[in-house]
């Protein structure tokens, strides 16, 4: 089966309980699949993700997840329906080992071993970018981000961009807030874009394993309109990311790393450290 849609219709009853008043109407609901990742013959993982832009989720995947350093490693990429499948000019054996067993990632984005590996390895990657951008051109960035989010309203797709001297660069959405950021990478990688000098700005939260994409790939600043959870936190002051989470209304929350934010008032000093 080839995927080429994002979402279908599906019949629903709306009730407005306030007007108490029924609709008979056709909703545009998100697609889900199961989407195989195949590296050099061998079965890497299964994530459950929006069925477009699939060159781009499975390189975005690997690369955020350090199974190849850049696109340069891949020597051949080919879709056949569900399965993606992968050619390395290297042998990645060891960091596919170190990836895990064959397993499934719902969107639901993982399970409670994931995250104790993850945090066990966050101490690896570091980012070292003197890049900043300014308060205003990041609220910017994240009006963009809102208004490019034509399907936010269903409230099952995530929209994460990429963003370079306050332009966009790579855009995409996915039902899982983790798929949307490996497709964005994914697109920058292609583009030949570089990380070190970007910001990251997503619907999704910002647990431990979405920060380590940006950290893996070297982008410095993470920027989610949700709330922070604290391995978030936590992996970012550990990996060098600038965190910034609750990015709506008339404000933003600087959790690690503020000197890549540039504004003209109070002292930007590190909130805390761990």
């Amino acid at each position: 089966m080839k995927y080429l849609q994002a979402s279908t219709k599906s019949r629903c009853i709306r009730i407005d309980f306030v007007k108490g008043v029924e609709e008979h109407r056709e909703a545009e609901v998100a697609l889900e699949a199961p989407v195989t990742i195949v590296v050099n013959g061998r079965e890497m993982v299964t994530l459950f993700a929006t069925p477009i832009d699939l060159k781009e989720l499975a390189l975005g995947h690997l690369l955020g997840q350090g199974v190849i350093r850049s696109t340069e490693e891949v020597s051949s990429l080919e879709i056949l329906g569900s399965r993606i499948s992968v050619e390395t000019k290297v042998d990645v054996s060891d960091r596919v080992s170190e990836y895990g067993k064959l397993r499934v990632i719902t969107s639901a984005c993982g399970s409670t071993e994931d995250f104790y590996h993850i945090l066990d390895q966050i101490d690896r990657p570091y980012v070292n970018s003197d890049y900043t951008v300014t308060l205003e051109a990041l609220i910017e960035a994240v009006k963009e981000l809102n208004r490019l989010s034509v399907r936010g309203h269903l409230l099952a797709v995530h929209s994460t961009g990429l963003f370079t001297d306050s332009s966009l660069v790579a855009y995409a959405e996915d039902v899982g807030r983790h798929n949307s950021i490996d497709k964005v990478i994914g697109q920058a990688a292609l583009k030949g874009i570089d990380f070190r000098s970007s910001m990251l700005v997503t619907t999704g939260r910002q647990p431990a394993d979405a920060v380590l994409k940006c950290a893996r790939v070297g982008i410095p600043i993470s920027v989610s309109i949700r709330d922070p959870i604290h391995s978030g936190i936590f992996a970012a002051w550990r990996t060098g990311v600038t965190l910034v989470c609750g990015a709506r209304g008339a404000r933003v929350d600087i959790y690690t790393h503020p000197r890549r934010i540039r504004y003209t008032f109070g002292s930007s000093k590190e909130p805390f450290s761990t």
